[in-house]
């Protein structure tokens, strides 16, 4: 320690604050109320509280702070940083049964869903690791006329060429996004500029709003839509999109993400935090769907992205952004290889979301006393 620590007993003391190996530990600073469970002993900072259950069972205890998030929420409010202080966590109100049994059975009840909750998100990441190395082997390599993946170039040399993208199969071509896109006017386009639509102009019915959080989870997901009049969408006809093009997220932490629109869907607008880029006949718009999320993936869409005040897509730079070009044909095996990993992983991100859906409705009966299980203590 020498001069300046001359006293190791003052610096090296124990932390004044420490949670117990079965602590409920929760977030008091922004985001409030985030949890996680402690497995052992560990020294608390500013931003966590420890929480253990007197006279009443731990996990229980943890899913009925959950479900209080409300409160929290609106302890945290009226300053410029969101935070809680023991005192509010005090004072926070929770239903609890008188029974530990039933305690202890609505606790199992919801662990059970936890668990399968967590084996689902396993199998999903797991099937994410397993695309990621797909993708880069088949947009680097490509799937050969037999339907083979290509040896690679170490293994023939001989099958690929020297490019400004790196070494990729002789038969492929470079090209910029604008080079694929349709030969048709606004076929890379984002939505109308700041003012031309605004809240104001929403309406309850008529054509469909493309924002940017349709596509953040990987694939396209809108579950509530704003719309926009004829007329307005007739004003703003440049920000048309329409059913098979590719959406992309233009602004925020997300820029970059895309998905295509189905191919059923009804022709909509851009949002202005959205663009679409409309993909020539002579390509195939799923091959550079899951392309675009190879190189989001892969960091190169960083490339276009103005890192300012808020991420933000450059337009003219996406446009002359590289990319790979293999002919029609191959784009659709590679397309299809990748198909089959991409609906199992979508089936589990689907699976996922009722799960969840089915804890947050397990949590409002049980944790609420609108459904008792009395009924399944009496079977024990």
């Amino acid at each position: 320690f020498g001069r300046r620590h001359p006293f190791p007993l003052f610096y090296c003391s124990s932390p004044s604050k420490k949670s117990t190996d079965k602590s409920i530990l929760i977030s008091v600073r922004a985001p409030v109320g985030v949890q996680n469970k402690a497995n052992q002993v560990y020294a608390i900072g500013r931003g966590l509280a420890a929480i253990d259950a007197k006279k009443c069972n731990q996990d229980f205890l943890s899913n009925a702070i959950a479900i209080s998030s409300n409160q929290l929420n609106n302890f945290s409010q009226g300053s410029t940083f969101l935070a809680i202080n023991s005192s509010d966590l005090q004072r926070t109100k929770i239903l609890v049964p008188k029974s530990l049994k039933e305690q202890q059975k609505i606790a199992e009840v919801l662990t059970t869903i936890d668990n399968t909750i967590e084996k689902t998100e396993l199998l999903i990441q797991k099937l994410k690791n397993i695309k990621k190395g797909m993708m880069k082997d088949l947009f680097t390599r490509g799937v050969d006329e037999t339907g083979k993946l290509r040896p690679s170039y170490e293994e023939a040399p001989h099958l690929y060429k020297e490019s400004e993208l790196g070494m990729i199969p002789k038969e492929w071509k470079i090209s910029t996004i604008e080079e694929i896109a349709a030969n048709s006017k606004n076929s890379i386009v984002d939505g109308p500029f700041g003012s031309n639509l605004k809240s104001i102009h929403y309406k309850k019915e008529g054509i469909p709003i493309f924002q940017s959080g349709f596509v953040t989870q990987g694939f396209f997901n809108a579950k509530n839509y704003y719309y926009v009049s004829i007329e307005k969408f007739n004003q703003e006809i440049r920000s048309k999109a329409n059913p098979g093009d590719i959406l992309m997220a233009k602004i925020g932490a997300y820029c970059g993400k895309c998905a295509k629109i189905p191919e059923t869907h009804p022709i909509g607008i851009l949002a202005g935090n959205s663009l679409k880029i409309t993909i020539s006949e002579q390509n195939d718009a799923d091959f550079y769907n899951d392309y675009f999320e190879y190189l989001y993936f892969n960091s190169i869409l960083e490339n276009v992205i103005n890192r300012t005040a808020q991420p933000a897509v450059s337009m003219g730079r996406l446009k002359k952004l590289r990319v790979v070009r293999p002919d029609n044909m191959e784009q659709i095996r590679i397309k299809h290889t990748l198909n089959t990993l991409s609906l199992n992983l979508l089936k589990q991100e689907k699976t996922l979301g009722k799960q969840l859906k089915l804890k947050q409705g397990l949590m409002e009966d049980l944790l609420t006393g609108k459904v008792r299980v009395n009924n399944l203590l009496e079977k024990e």
